[in-house]
């Protein structure tokens, strides 16, 4: 058994330790400009993003790989930072680290993981690009016509922030454009780029990641046509097939009626060599 003396010491010991770790931790936080020094984590972010924002061609639309590559860096870079010193300081200052986060991030950091936080899809996008500029023009087009309720389309470019008053509303004509997207995609990039496009999508608009895209759109997924199965007792005619009246015969009596002009067809013939033969012998 411990004495209570050996477990008095050991509870000092841990004690001074937090101490001494909390100590340090509040001796290495630049507490005084916190908030300046959480806001210059993103000073390379804001260049890139800026760049994002200008590109001639738009993330859904073929936008140089390499300026992808360099907006990615740039966001990985800064939430490096911010981990930093998160860990530099004490508890109760993070919600000033917090505060330059979202100001820098407009709220979107949950998105932004997804599009920057696995390189292998940055380096997918460099083998589509091609077909995602040739793609470029019908993929616009998408967001003119399910978006233009919030914007005009063209000014979406990447995390742009659109005002909505209902979110269905808003969420139907998002799941509509990315599904529209999609659909471009497929035909010229095949079925390997459809999850980039979908991704491209959901972070050129801001307020995209509040909607659940597990719910599809009931315009968007009605059953295909298909052509009534012709019945055992439905006899379609020639003329049926020109649209001619009388185009097909149904139920069982019809059937019957049809089996009688065989019939009709052999007593007609010999009637005829009856009528024939009777005048051969006058």
């Amino acid at each position: 058994m411990f004495s209570l003396s050996w477990i008095t010491s050991r509870a000092w010991c841990i004690v001074g330790a937090l101490l001494a770790w909390g100590l340090t931790a509040m001796a290495s936080c630049p507490r005084v400009e916190l908030d300046v020094m959480s806001s210059s984590c993103f000073n390379e972010y804001s260049l890139q993003y800026y760049n994002m924002q200008t590109n001639p061609l738009k993330l859904c639309c073929g936008i140089d790989v390499e300026t992808l590559r360099a907006f990615c860096g740039s966001y990985k870079s800064s939430m490096a930072c911010v981990r930093h010193l998160r860990q530099q300081c004490p508890v109760y200052e993070h919600r000033v680290i917090d505060a330059a986060v979202d100001a820098a991030l407009l709220g979107s950091q949950a998105i932004l993981h997804d599009l920057c936080s696995d390189d292998s899809l940055i380096e997918s996008y460099a083998m589509h690009q091609s077909c995602f500029t040739n793609a470029g023009p019908a993929s616009e087009k998408c967001f003119l016509e399910h978006l233009n309720d919030f914007t005009s389309g063209n000014k979406i470019r990447f995390l742009t922030k659109v005002t909505y008053r209902k979110k269905e509303h808003f969420c139907h004509k998002m799941r509509a454009t990315v599904e529209c997207v999609r659909r471009r995609i497929n035909m010229t990039c095949g079925a390997k780029a459809i999850p980039l496009s979908e991704l491209f999508v959901k972070t050129m608009v801001n307020e995209s990641s509040q909607c659940d895209y597990t719910v599809p759109n009931p315009s968007n997924h009605q059953p295909m046509p298909t052509n009534k199965p012709i019945s055992k007792s439905t006899h379609i005619t020639d003329k049926g097939r020109s649209g001619g009246v009388g185009s097909s015969l149904k139920g069982e009596n019809t059937g019957q009626q049809l089996g009688y002009v065989p019939s009709l067809v052999v007593l007609s013939a010999f009637v005829s060599l009856f009528v024939r033969h009777r005048g051969l012998e006058l």
